[in-house]
């Protein structure tokens, strides 16, 4: 039917206006007891055209997903009973509707945004007619939007937030940095006298133009619904760091990728340009992204704490130990994760966890642990304790220790911080990954306790056993010794330092095998990801050696064959004028910088030879590894050079403005 209008053969009646409504409490409810043969009773008002979710302040209305129902009385005249058809047409349902007429369904309808009709003239009666519909907002594939829903109880879900490190620079100053430009850091640069020495940028006051920034980043985050809260200095100088408050892993990390896109629109409001590069400055902390994670349920549950009842303590205990052994046996996956070109400048600095992935727990949750695995008793210290309550389960306190910040993976009290990713990445690969291995081990755990006589022993046996095969990835000491390498070593726990060895990790069957199960990744797509990994890393460093060129040769080589001119006629000035007058200080200058500007024209050459020979390769895993083992320490040569010769030349010939004035100009 075409859209009706009244004319000399056709009525219209519109049954737009206010209807009884009643939203369903449980799925299905109102088929089941079969409202549509009686008047709605406990109804409310809601008008016809409208969304009901949009309509009222009732939350849980607001938030409804599922079926509701409608119901008006439709009034017939008589003349329409005599030998005239009666249609009934509605312009749309979103997106399920059932039609029922005094009782009895007449029509069923199903995708949102179209109109829909029924004939009913064997349905109704002359005088008042109960019209009633039951419509549901549920998404499926042939419906637009499409989508799917599925209902679950007690689901588990992953929660996590993240912990944003960011670098703020002086626009102008930016500009005139083409390494900054092109690659995100400084390739060459002095350190400046001070830096972090005196951790007075950690501990002082937000500069005013920084505090201006945040402000507004924050309530720009906030009208996009990124619930930031958190902001601080950090360590290094015109280092900071943003965080929000806890929420669900894919929307945390959806939010995280808004939050970078929004600090560098908002950043030039203020003059700044904002470096999310994990080192962009040699000689200061890089910055970082701490992941923290945790799970818990859609009743509010989080499964990562401690409780007050026994069974709350067993299921801590039991899902810090399936975490555990995910950690334990999918170590070089979670490497993988986080590994970069960018990222390899600050993991296995002194502001970074190690290349290897291990896992702190605490001293006390320690102790409790081998308690478990040996069943011997718990020495407490003098602090609350908690009761098990399970025979085969000593007593425990909370935990109280603070993170080891030189852990790649911390237990903080109820919820474990896993700090190895860089501070420009996308978290959504490691957390990925990590509820993939977590899900893994709860897969064999319920397969192991799910049908046991009494659970309860059964899972502490499970923990006993778990515990002694995986706990070799526990360690509380320090991970930025040496001595820890070796143990690393000893306890066969993998320390694949560079971005190309970590990412062999995507190849391994193991691996390949956990994302098949879950439908995560095909050993297609893994081994994709391999070569993709592999290309992007070879990228970044070919394009870090080229610019690296262009700016020793065109301007560094340039600058200091200029002041040495400067400084030589200066001396020739000097002895013209008084015969026998010392050019002690000029000879010094002219002879260690003519020795530094070899150095860079001699390092440039090889890195040119070496970068082109590289980037021909046709392998890339063979030329990503060349990279590493030879671009590398070619741009590290240049770069020794580069910032000897910094030292040495007058500030007005040096193009590239120095690390004093980029780490501590803000106002």
């Amino acid at each position: 039917m075409l859209y009706p209008v009244d004319n000399e053969i056709r009525q219209v009646k519109s049954l737009d206006g206010i209807w009884r409504f009643k939203k369903e409490n449980r799925m299905e409810e109102g088929f089941e007891e079969k409202w549509y043969e009686k008047p709605l009773s406990n109804f409310i008002d809601m008008p016809v055209p409208a969304s009901y979710n949009d309509i009222t302040t009732d939350k849980e209305l607001r938030d409804h997903v599922g079926w509701v129902w409608y119901e008006t009385d439709a009034v017939i005249p008589r003349a329409w009973t005599k030998d005239q058809r009666i249609v009934i047409r509605f312009g749309s349902v979103t997106q399920h509707a059932v039609v029922y007429l005094n009782g009895e369904e007449i029509t069923r309808h199903k995708g949102g945004f179209l109109p829909f009709e029924a004939d009913i003239t064997d349905k109704v009666h002359e005088g008042k007619n109960r019209l009633t519909v039951a419509v549901s907002n549920l998404l499926d594939w042939s419906c637009i939007p499409s989508g799917e829903y599925k209902f679950v109880k007690n689901w588990l879900y992953p929660e996590g937030h993240w912990e944003q490190e960011y670098f703020l620079v002086d626009e102008g100053l930016y500009a005139t940095r083409p390494d900054l430009l092109m690659t995100g850091r400084t390739l060459m640069g002095h350190d400046s006298a001070k830096n972090q020495q005196l951790e007075d940028h950690y501990f002082g006051a937000i500069p005013s133009r920084v505090a201006a920034f945040m402000k507004e980043l924050e309530i720009e985050a906030l009208k996009l619904g990124i619930p930031v809260k958190t902001r601080h200095n950090e360590v290094a100088p015109n280092q900071f760091e943003l965080a929000p408050v806890f929420e669900e892993c894919n929307l945390a990390v959806d939010h995280n990728m808004l939050i970078m896109a929004l600090m560098r629109k908002v950043a030039r409001n203020h003059g700044f340009r904002v470096l999310l590069h994990e080192k962009p400055f040699k000689g200061v902390n890089g910055s970082g992204k701490h992941n923290n994670w945790s799970l818990g349920t859609d009743t509010g549950i989080l499964l990562h704490a401690p409780g007050k009842l026994p069974e709350e303590n067993l299921r801590f205990i039991t899902f810090v130990v399936n975490t555990l052994m995910a950690v334990y046996r999918h170590n070089g996956l979670l490497k993988a994760s986080i590994s970069s070109a960018t990222n390899a400048h600050r993991l296995g600095a002194n502001e970074a966890p190690p290349a290897i992935v291990s896992m702190f727990v605490g001293t006390e949750l320690e102790d409790i642990l081998t308690a478990i695995e040996h069943d011997i008793p718990y020495g407490s210290k003098e602090k609350e304790l908690i009761k098990v309550g399970v025979h085969v389960l000593p007593k425990f306190p909370k935990d109280t220790t603070d993170r080891n910040r030189t852990s790649p993976f911390a237990f903080t009290g109820n919820k474990f911080e896993f700090r190895m990713p860089g501070s420009a990445e996308n978290l959504s690969d490691a957390n990925t990954i990590l509820n993939t291995a977590v899900a893994k081990s709860l897969k064999e755990f319920v397969a192991e306790t799910a049908d046991a006589a009494d659970f309860e022993c059964a899972a502490a046996a499970w923990v006993k056993k778990t515990l002694n095969a995986h706990r070799r990835v526990i360690f509380n000491g320090n991970g930025y010794s040496d001595a820890w390498e070796q143990e690393a070593e000893r306890r066969g726990l993998p320390n694949r330092k560079c971005t190309p060895d970590a990412m062999i990790a995507l190849k391994d069957d193991k691996n390949i095998a956990l994302m098949e199960e879950f439908g995560v990744l095909t050993k297609t797509e893994m081994l994709s990801r391999y070569e993709v990994e592999m290309e992007h890393y070879s990228k970044i460093l070919n394009i870090e050696a080229r610019t690296m060129l262009k700016i020793a040769n065109k301007q560094l080589i340039p600058a200091a064959t200029a002041y040495m001119g400067e400084v030589a006629s200066s001396a020739a000035a000097k002895t013209a004028a008084v015969e026998g007058i010392s050019t002690k200080a000029e000879t010094k200058v002219l002879t260690r910088l003519s020795k530094y500007t070899d150095e860079m024209s001699d390092a440039a050459d090889t890195l040119t030879e070496v970068t082109d020979k590289v980037s021909a390769m046709d392998d890339e895993a063979a030329k990503a590894h060349a990279f590493h083992d030879e671009v590398i320490p070619a741009m590290d040569a240049l770069r020794a050079a580069a910032d000897e010769a910094e030292s040495l030349v007058d500030e007005d010939y040096w193009p590239l403005p120095c690390y004093s004035r980029m780490l501590f100009y803000t106002e």
